[in-house]
């Protein structure tokens, strides 16, 4: 299987969340951040063309798109 390619983060901290591209594919990794009262949650959540598609454990395969030419 192969793996992502992140590119540099790009934080949103208003959003209390930061973003990176894949190289490779059209996944974009999503870091979460979030405090509620004394305890504090960080997670990630991958994002295809405007759709979540992870299940919450695992890191989606990266499958490179072929661009037509």
């Amino acid at each position: 299987m192969k793996r992502h390619r992140w590119a540099k983060k790009t934080d949103f901290p208003l959003a209390r969340k930061s973003e990176r591209a894949c190289y490779d594919c059209p996944v974009v990794k999503v870091g979460r951040h979030e405090a509620e009262g004394p305890l504090e949650r960080d997670w990630y959540e991958y994002w295809r063309d405007g759709v979540r598609i992870d299940d919450g454990h695992t890191v989606p395969a990266c499958e490179p798109v072929e661009v037509q030419v």
